[in-house]
């Protein structure tokens, strides 16, 4: 038997040297056949050291050893006798041998589970000695017939030489691994006369299989239909024929359905006398595949591209020009590469290119210029050129792109001369709405002017009459006037809101001065109704009394008196009331949220015709036949007015049970006693300021009726006032005698009120720090302006209404007058 096997060692140490040319071919399939070899016979020497050779080591439940067979005493160093009755871990003391920390007992994983477990790789046994073996074990527990765990039986064996062997292959096997992946291929080998073909993994990985063999050709599954028939073909034609190659770029479909693209290399070769074999190699060329098919798509676009696209080489002749180049200049391909710079472009040659092209390459490579190209019929046409030069093999190249700018430069010249009509128009556009904002503000003074007499004189001659027939005769005439004044206003201010060119003033003001001014005007129009200044109607805090603020008094009041005056108009008999709160918390900005309701108990609102009552002209009734009158435009007005003063609106009614219109929104509280106070109180009761006697007014004013009205409120309200009627007679009085308030009328003869009242400041005199303030019927932020940049400090509009108009005046008088 020795005899013999010395004779097969001879044998395939023979074969091994024959077929040593092929080794590099057949290393891959003859390893991994090694490695099942070497795993068969790992595992028979195994079951025969359990049997004959391994460390056995038993113990109780309680871990104390009870067995230590003789090549466990070897291993552990310690004698049977003296190890039984010892702790396990005593005697079995194991670590990792990466980390050296102590490894997890396998019978307390036993003892935990009740399961057979092995030790992790890697694990070493200390001998008593202190030598070290590599070792493998087992664990089991011992269980009676009842399943009760009596003990554990550990069965180990010392693999150091085994894994310093498998260490080798893995080193081996790695050494081939990047061999092959250093050259990115594969290797694969077949049985010509068979047919079976095996292949390294590579290929495996490739299609995301697992490693098989069973099928003869385990790619041909796995080629794309297109593909198959040309491959089996080369395949058949290799097998037949010694000395035949194949050199095959074809596609495959991977496991998850991916297409790659790979290149088959193979030879049918003479392997030994009377025996041949097929060796080749595959490689992975998707990458390269798709880089080729981007050059292609790169070429196809640059050949149909759009514009002109010229290379020229290092001597300003046409290297490569494409196709819309070509037609651009009326070329044949073979043509237009006999051409140079200065031969398509007129404005040029070939020095002056030079040095241009030596420029451009010291400013960074590209510039974008505008120039000429030449056609070959000897028409010329302007182009825009970007070149960019850079350095290829070794080598300048430049790459010019041109487009074709005729088109582009015909329009530019359209459009020079379109923009000039545009500017044409936009000049004649913006003098027309020049002249409509001053048309606007002539119309408001025109209209407010007349409107101020009929309502000035017609509240004095109220005050006048005794006979209540007479009394109501005139309180209709200040009624309908004021309806008037109210739709002149409402017109204005949503032509304004509409074109954007109202802005919210930020201005002080005394909120519940204003809010009772309201009331009065109110009150003494609308008889038929008991109006009131009421606190807050919820949990909301009430108003400080008196309450300065910084806004816009002049848009809140405009909001108050729609929302009143409806509440007037459709209440014919019963009360109103306004209601005034706060909210407790302040905003980033130390404003304020203040909260306004119009409560009345009309005949209420239809839920369902809630949603047009803030539509522009639009009204709830529009019919011949209906009760109230108007435009439709104080609700859509209030939106847009609380909208922009960043805040909200609503309304709550139901039909009988009237309605509540509210709005809320944010003003910044003024520190107390800001203002100057003038008499005012929260409830029903109308109360006019009174002036102390001693108190001289100055009004100008070139229109008597006007003048008349404003100094009889004064004389009424206690105060002394003296008319002059024009700017210069105002600037005389104020160097006579000292008054304590000058109201100034802007539209005037001779020199208006903003000329006034600049030379009043500016000029020293008694009346240099006198507030003044402008009582003119034109309205407006630009008016507003002007008034502010003269040094006025109050705007005051026309007409006067008795009770707004003193309360105003009553903030600038000192308190002690």
């Amino acid at each position: 038997l020795t005899t013999l096997q010395t004779y097969k060692g001879w044998f395939y140490v023979f074969l091994t040297a024959l077929l040593a040319f092929f080794l590099w071919y057949r290393f891959q399939s003859r390893l991994e056949e090694y490695t099942a070899r070497l795993k068969e016979e790992e595992a028979l020497k195994h079951t025969t050291l359990q049997s004959i050779g391994d460390a056995v080591i038993a113990t109780d439940s309680s871990q104390r050893i009870t067995l230590l067979n003789s090549e466990a005493s070897r291993l552990t160093g310690w004698g049977e006798e003296e190890a039984r009755g010892r702790f396990l871990t005593e005697v079995f003391t194991i670590v990792h041998g990466d980390t050296r920390d102590p490894a997890e007992n396998p019978a307390d994983k036993v003892l935990r589970t009740g399961n057979v477990v092995g030790l992790a790789n890697h694990t070493i046994l200390i001998g008593r000695d202190g030598q070290e073996f590599q070792i493998a074990d087992s664990g089991a527990p011992i269980q009676d017939n009842g399943g009760v765990i009596k003990g554990i039986v550990l069965v180990f064996r010392d693999v150091t030489s085994e894994y310093a062997m498998q260490a080798a292959i893995r080193l081996s096997e790695e050494r081939l691994r990047l061999s092959l992946q250093a050259i990115a291929e594969g290797v694969w080998e077949m049985d010509p006369e068979t047919g079976e073909t095996h292949w390294s993994r590579f290929l495996f990985e490739l299609l995301e299989n697992r490693p098989s063999q069973t099928a003869l050709n385990p790619l041909l599954n796995h080629i794309v239909e297109a593909d198959l028939a040309t491959t089996q073909s080369a395949f058949e034609t290799l097998r037949k024929r010694t000395g035949e190659s194949i050199d095959l770029k074809i596609s495959v479909r991977t496991a998850s359905r991916a297409i790659r693209w790979i290149r088959i290399r193979g030879s049918h070769i003479e392997a030994a006398p009377d025996k041949t074999w097929i060796y080749g190699t595959i490689a992975d060329i998707t990458d390269t595949r798709a880089m080729e098919r981007r050059l292609q798509l790169t070429q196809f676009g640059i050949d149909h591209a759009s514009i002109a696209i010229f290379q020229f080489n290092d001597e300003g002749r046409i290297y490569y020009a494409n196709r819309h180049a070509r037609e651009s200049l009326g070329y044949a391909e073979e043509e237009i590469t006999r051409l140079t710079v200065e031969d398509i472009n007129p404005l040029t040659n070939l020095e002056d290119w030079k040095k241009h092209r030596d420029r451009v390459v010291e400013d960074g490579g590209s510039r974008r210029i505008t120039t000429m190209h030449q056609h070959r019929d000897g028409h010329t046409f302007p182009v825009e050129v970007e070149t960019c030069y850079s350095v290829f093999e070794g080598k300048l190249v430049s790459f010019s792109f041109v487009t074709d700018i005729s088109e582009r430069k015909a329009s530019e010249s359209r459009l020079l001369q379109l923009n000039e009509e545009l500017r044409e128009a936009r000049d004649r556009a913006e003098a027309s709405n020049r002249a409509k904002n001053e048309f606007l503000a002539v119309m408001s003074h025109e209209m407010r002017t007349p409107l101020n007499p009929v309502i000035g004189f017609a509240s004095l001659l109220e005050d006048e009459l005794s006979d209540d027939e007479h009394r109501s005769y005139v309180r209709n005439i200040i009624t309908s006037s004021e309806c008037l004044l109210r739709l002149i206003e409402d017109i204005l201010t949503y032509v304004k809101l509409d074109r954007n060119t109202l802005k919210p003033e930020k201005e002080p003001f005394n909120l519940l001065a204003l809010c009772q001014s309201v009331i009065t005007d109110f009150q003494r129009q609308s008889a038929h109704v008991s109006l009131e200044l009421a606190g807050p109607e919820d949990a909301l805090l009430p108003v400080d009394d008196p309450l300065d603020v910084r806004g816009d008094e002049n848009l809140l009041r405009s909001i108050l008196e729609n929302l009143i005056s409806n509440a007037c108009k459709f209440t014919r008999e019963g009360s109103a009331r306004l209601s005034l709160s706060k909210s407790a918390s302040t905003e980033s900005d130390g404003s304020q949220w203040f909260h306004f309701a119009v409560i009345d108990n009309g005949p209420g609102i239809d839920p369902g015709k809630i949603p047009v009552l803030f539509k522009p002209f639009e009204q709830l009734d529009s019919s011949n036949t209906r009760e109230h009158t108007g435009i439709g435009l104080g609700l859509a007005i209030c939106r847009k007015l609380v909208r922009l003063m960043g805040g909200e609106i609503g309304v709550d009614s139901r039909p009988g049970e009237g309605s509540r219109f509210w709005f809320r929104i944010p003003l910044q509280p003024l520190p107390a006693e800001s203002l100057p106070r003038g008499e005012q109180e929260m409830g029903s009761g109308i109360t006019f300021p009174r002036f102390p006697e001693a108190c001289e007014i100055l009004v100008v004013e070139d229109k008597p009726d006007n003048a008349l009205i404003a100094s009889t409120v004064l004389k009424n309200a206690g105060a002394k006032p003296l008319v002059v009627m024009d700017g210069r007679s105002a600037l005389k009085a104020c160097q006579e005698r000292t008054f304590d308030l000058i109201l100034m009328d802007i539209s005037m003869p001779g020199m208006n009120g903003y000329e006034t009242a600049r030379s009043i400041i500016d000029h020293p005199g008694p009346n240099q720090s006198t507030p003044i303030l402008a009582l003119t019927a034109h309205v407006g932020s630009e008016t507003l302006k002007r008034c502010r940049d003269a040094g006025m400090q109050r705007h005051i509009e026309k007409p006067i209404r008795p009770g707004h108009f003193l309360n105003t005046l009553q903030t600038f008088l000192h308190p002690d007058n």
